[in-house]
């Protein structure tokens, strides 16, 4: 008997995943599998990428910092860390809000980036998913708590105990020197008023 094929079996996986998140699945995948991408290239370059293409504070060229630094790492461990987390936060989005995953996506990354450009310290570069990441978590609970579901209301309080510890991330005492509470903080902050918006109390 023939065993299984690596790419059968991923195709499974995939299916079955796809098919308990929605078809926004594929983009939660596909934003991890750019991630990676990203890494993969950056990685032999010493990470250049992230230190030119990063966000540079009310600097020009730290403009395109404000989309791309989700997907710059300045190292390997710095992108891992941040994979799970990504991947189940951003599951639980596209679970909850079928068809608005990419919308939520890009407005808590264009919140959160042009807070961190205008009000971050100017002598360093920003890059890395973790924005994005208190993002969802700072969506998924207020949109929980303010979205009137039984389902989502129930997501954002697993949201809570299970991510508990990581909510001291947006405090200076709560990160590793060298890690930006503050790019951690205006990422909760962008969920937060991503999902104020959703719920219509933020009309634009």
């Amino acid at each position: 008997m023939n065993s299984p094929r690596i790419a059968d079996v991923l195709d499974r996986l995939v299916g079955a995943y796809v098919d308990v998140v929605g078809e926004d699945g594929f983009f939660v995948l596909g934003l991890l599998a750019l991630l990676w991408m990203v890494e993969l290239v950056n990685l032999p370059l010493g990470h250049a990428l992230s230190r030119g293409l990063g966000i540079r504070p009310r600097t020009a060229g730290g403009l395109p910092g404000v989309l791309l630094s989700p997907l710059l790492h300045f190292r390997p461990a710095h992108a891992l860390s941040n994979t799970p987390p990504l991947f189940v936060l951003g599951s639980l989005v596209a679970f909850q809000d079928p068809g608005r995953f990419a919308s939520i996506s890009i407005a808590i990354v264009l919140l959160a980036g042009m807070a961190e450009w205008l009000v971050l310290r100017g002598d360093a570069v920003y890059a890395g998913a973790s924005g994005l990441v208190f993002g969802y978590l700072g969506y998924l609970v207020v949109r929980g708590f303010r979205g009137g579901s039984p389902t989502a209301f129930l997501i954002a309080v697993i949201v809570l105990v299970y991510y508990r510890y990581a909510l001291s991330g947006v405090l200076p005492w709560g990160v590793d020197r060298g890690v930006s509470w503050e790019g951690h903080f205006l990422g909760a902050a962008a969920g937060v008023v991503t999902a104020l918006h959703a719920t219509g109390v933020i009309i634009v």
